[in-house]
């Protein structure tokens, strides 16, 4: 990979079984070609954003500190109105990764805020659970307000809200949080 051009044709031309691994491996050591993967991810175009996002999962395995510098650009892009796709790609990372401490109350407020509104996909709502989780470690007196918003949609929620939900609560009470 040596231009924006090429790693963005390799992205949408990948059809094997295995491609999001084989080129994670192969850009993991170069920051400049993980910077062209993050233009592609915040590019808005659907297709690119969600192949790039499937590469930056197996990245983040491969060379968490080259994604990591991204982190504080993906809280901010939370702000506004943006695509439920887009917002579950960057929460699914996010989850994942060490927010900055300025960021917390920012990505605090726009998880509680997904998680609270009826309208937000299954998959918005539970990486913004898990999102919510890890920083109610480092600030327990939100935990109660993940709590009860958990537990309120509870009955009424997916099998994958539930589960995702179960993990959450156990895991907060595993942490006394």
């Amino acid at each position: 990979m040596t231009t924006k051009i090429s790693l963005q044709s390799v992205l949408l031309s990948q059809k094997q079984p295995g491609w999001e691994s084989q080129l994670a491996t192969s850009i993991s050591d170069s920051q400049s070609e993980i910077d062209q993967l993050m233009e592609c991810f915040y590019s808005g175009d659907f297709r690119l954003s969600h192949r790039a996002t499937q590469v930056i999962l197996k990245l983040v395995k491969l060379n968490p500190s080259g994604v990591r510098q991204q982190v504080p650009k993906m809280v901010s892009t939370l702000s506004g109105s943006l695509p439920d796709w887009y917002k579950r790609n960057i929460l699914r990372i996010l989850q994942d990764q060490t927010i900055p401490e300025q960021q917390w109350g920012h990505a605090a407020d726009q998880c509680f805020a997904y998680l609270s509104a009826p309208q937000e996909p299954v998959a918005v709502k539970v990486f913004s659970m898990t999102v919510l989780y890890n920083i109610c470690r480092k600030i327990p007196e939100l935990s109660k307000e993940l709590r009860f918003l958990i537990e309120d949609q509870y009955p009424l929620a997916s099998a994958g809200f539930k589960a995702r939900a179960r993990k959450v609560l156990k895991q907060m009470d595993k942490s006394n949080i």
